[in-house]
């Protein structure tokens, strides 16, 4: 034991980064085992936190999807998207998403509204954060009731009863954080039922760290059950965030699409820089990202390709997972 405890310390902190002096074991008193370990906790408590700032942090300057459909308050996102693609034209895709919540019905109750130039402007909240799709040119837009059964920083389950002009949809939405020393997992699950195409199981998997006090990295895993596929579709993504200071941050991507994961069968890869900016006021973004994609369709030749984005969000915007943030900080305090 006593030759293993100096490994094991060696290695905690090393994964975890700088500890303050003041939470340092103590190196002139004798502490027995069951001290040390008491310290190691609390290391390891110190690591999980600093994960979680990071990860809260990013996903409140780039408003995930995910983590904005964890917010029992009232906010309104407008945004709009503008891609184009080598020996294509300009694709325009405007989208709005409205949440007011209820408190005189219920605390935990919440009217959402989705507007979109796609199909299902709804099932965003299981997915990172989605690009322009230039084939998708059917205006769509769904009203729903939210309910969160459980907010918790470890977990969050709500459901959901909707629809839009053809269809009708309920659900469950859940997610699960668990920490692995200096890395963090996040699992979040959306089951749902529409009457034009049954059953959907949409599925994302991170597991992220910081690397220093500006750099993050974050892999996500997508997969996906529709009843009437035969397929399983599913992603891929890495990604390596810079936080230039408080209003700009660079994330460096590698994308991986599958039209089937059962048959490994790759179907797209995508590289891209994307840079954002929080620009004049707190409620006010902009976005610009060029790429470079492959896709198995053009026998794998490279297509160019550029999007911006403009984002204005009304009312308070946290970061889903519990913790408050009125003021998002610097990367110096949270990444």
């Amino acid at each position: 034991m006593g030759r293993l405890l100096p490994g094991l310390l060696v290695a905690t902190l090393l994964a975890v980064g700088p500890v303050r002096a003041a939470d340092q074991a103590p190196a002139n008193e004798a502490t027995d085992d069951g001290e040390v370990m008491e310290w190691l906790d609390e290391v390891h408590e110190q690591g999980s936190v600093r994960v979680r700032r990071a990860s809260n942090w990013l996903d409140h300057f780039f408003d995930d999807e995910r983590s904005a459909a964890e917010e029992n308050r009232s906010r309104v996102r407008l945004r709009l998207t503008a891609g184009v693609e080598e020996g294509d034209g300009v694709d325009f895709e405007p989208r709005a998403n409205i949440r007011i919540h209820l408190p005189k019905l219920s605390n935990r109750l919440n009217l959402l509204f989705f507007a979109a130039e796609d199909d299902n402007p709804e099932e965003d909240s299981t997915r990172p954060d989605p690009d322009v799709r230039g084939d998708n040119n059917k205006k769509d837009a769904a009203v729903a009731l939210q309910y969160f059964l459980r907010e918790a920083k470890q977990s969050n389950l709500s459901v959901t009863l909707g629809g839009s002009y053809d269809y009708l949809y309920t659900g469950v939405r859940g997610r699960y954080t668990r920490d692995f020393g200096p890395w963090t997992s996040r699992l979040v699950s959306q089951l749902r039922y529409y009457t034009d195409n049954d059953w959907k199981f949409l599925n994302s998997l991170d597991f992220e760290r910081p690397l220093s006090e500006r750099w993050f990295f974050r892999a996500t895993g997508q997969l996906d059950w529709i009843e009437e596929d035969d397929e399983l579709p599913g992603g891929l993504l890495f990604r390596l965030y810079q936080a230039l200071d408080v209003n700009k941050v660079l994330s460096y991507e590698w994308h991986n699409s599958f039209d089937d994961v059962g048959n490994e069968d790759l179907s797209e890869i995508k590289l891209q820089v994307r840079y954002r900016q929080r620009y004049l006021r707190d409620w006010l973004f902009f976005e610009v990202s060029p790429y470079v994609q492959f896709e198995e369709e053009e026998d794998w030749n490279t297509v160019l390709g550029f999007f911006g984005k403009i984002e204005i969000i009304f009312g308070f915007s946290g970061t889903g997972n519990g913790d408050r943030v009125d003021d998002p900080g610097s990367p110096d305090r949270d990444l």
